[in-house]
């Protein structure tokens, strides 16, 4: 399970460095991944304070209940607006 973690991170990770150093080439892919490790464990921080798990409680609460049905609403209705609804109708 810890191995499964850990390649989850590593993958996560560089997708997100992949993505800035696309953005920003002139910025070497070190300097990359240091600013993402460092913003990492500083966010992490957080979770670890007396406070951490009320932290947690907001952060799953807010970020993964109700709020992913009005994405996803969002989403169905953007797609729906730029690709039309006839197009997707006759797909």
């Amino acid at each position: 399970l810890f191995t499964l973690g850990v390649g989850s991170a590593t993958s996560l990770t560089g997708g997100i460095i992949t993505i800035i150093h696309d953005q920003f080439p002139s910025i070497t892919k070190p300097r990359i991944t240091a600013l993402v490790c460092v913003v990492g464990f500083a966010s992490g921080l957080i979770y670890v304070t007396p406070g951490g798990q009320f932290m947690l409680e907001l952060v799953d609460y807010f970020g993964a209940g109700f709020v992913i049905y009005v994405m996803a609403v969002i989403e169905v209705i953007g797609i729906a607006w730029v690709y039309g609804l006839s197009n997707i109708i006759r797909d």
